[in-house]
């Protein structure tokens, strides 16, 4: 149905998203969001040992086999492959429908830099130059959509993955708000912290980590996600990444779709193990990169490195050290003594 073309690192293998981009002769636009279609190709999952990919010693342990993750499911350049896409129509600088539909594309994979470098985009020809020119015509777009004259390929894909997840939750939550899986955090706007510091590394470093302590929750009392500012968001765009995105998908499908059936009691959702996962995800990562300094012998060549108190519990610090990329708790004193 649609030639798209997609925007990730370069080397990347496990290609969840897509785009295509049309404005019209009238100056309407019409944009495609298609994301890999995994649950229309998976009828059973088990996770009981973890939700979601993981990295560690320069490798990626994928939550599906290796050859659906990279193969069967991924948007790999120029195969024609599954996606549930979100079509998008903007009249005059204003989103006036989605529509969510089953769709086959066929992508050209782009890495950051050639999204980025347009000028070598436009002495290319044939199909790759095509799709670099939508993708060319996307960032332009993108730039005067959200005024923003500075954003680069990887931050139109940051805005519209957050636009894509936000309208499947809205209309799963419309549908049946008592089974929808949310992704929710009560703490502070981001707009509230970047008060407190005029510091542009660790205003980064503070909405990361408020983005990291949003959690999933099943009809919970307060459906907001106040760090994006958000009345509903999930995750519903790297099926091929986690496992609540596959959920999601069946769910949207069965909603556009009567004749669709899936047995929920295929797919086990337990929140409270997938929430303890990604905590202790995010731990393992930081004791990971500990390991790697400690062994690599850097800190044999400098002693000494700036730091962020970005947290304080009784006698304990917390420490974040942009230079290594860590966060590590301290006591002030020895707890005995106190």
């Amino acid at each position: 149905d649609y030639r798209t073309f997609s925007i990730d690192p370069q080397g990347c293998r496990d290609i969840d998203d897509a785009f295509h981009f049309t404005r019209h002769e009238n100056g309407n636009v019409e944009i495609g969001i298609h994301i890999a279609n995994v649950a229309r190709q998976t009828t059973f999952m088990d996770i009981h040992q973890y939700s979601s990919i993981y990295y560690r010693n320069g490798r990626q342990d994928n939550m599906l086999e290796d050859r659906y993750s990279f193969d069967n499911f991924s948007l790999v350049d120029g195969q024609k492959r599954l996606a549930l896409s979100l079509i998008i129509k903007v009249i005059g600088g204003t989103i006036v429908s989605r529509e969510f539909r089953e769709s086959i594309v066929k992508n050209t994979a782009l890495s950051y830099d050639e999204a980025n470098e347009m000028n070598e985009m436009n002495g290319m020809n044939g199909m790759n130059g095509s799709k670099c020119r939508q993708s060319r015509e996307l960032l332009e777009f993108s730039r005067e959509y959200y005024n923003e004259p500075e954003m680069t390929a990887q931050n139109v894909v940051e805005r519209f993955m957050i636009l894509y997840n936000t309208s499947v939750a809205e209309k799963l939550f419309k549908c049946n708000p008592m089974e929808t899986i949310l992704r929710t955090h009560q703490g502070s706007i981001v707009g509230e912290q970047q008060e407190t510091t005029s510091d542009a590394q660790l205003f980064s470093f503070l909405k990361r980590r408020l983005m990291e302590a949003a959690v999933y929750a099943i009809a919970p009392e307060d459906t907001r996600h106040k760090t994006l500012g958000l009345e509903f968001y999930t995750h519903a765009t790297s099926p091929i990444r986690r496992y609540v995105d596959i959920i999601n998908q069946h769910m949207i499908i069965a909603s556009i779709n009567p004749d669709y059936s899936w047995s929920r009691d295929s797919f086990k959702v337990d929140i409270d193990a997938i929430n303890s996962f990604n905590k202790s995800l995010r731990k393992f990562y930081n004791h990971y990169k500990k390991l790697e300094i400690i062994h690599s012998g850097r800190l044999e060549e400098q002693r000494e490195f700036d730091a962020y108190i970005v947290g304080i519990k009784g006698v304990k610090l917390e420490l974040w050290i942009p230079a290594l990329e860590i966060t590590h708790k301290m006591n002030i004193v020895s707890p005995k003594l106190l």
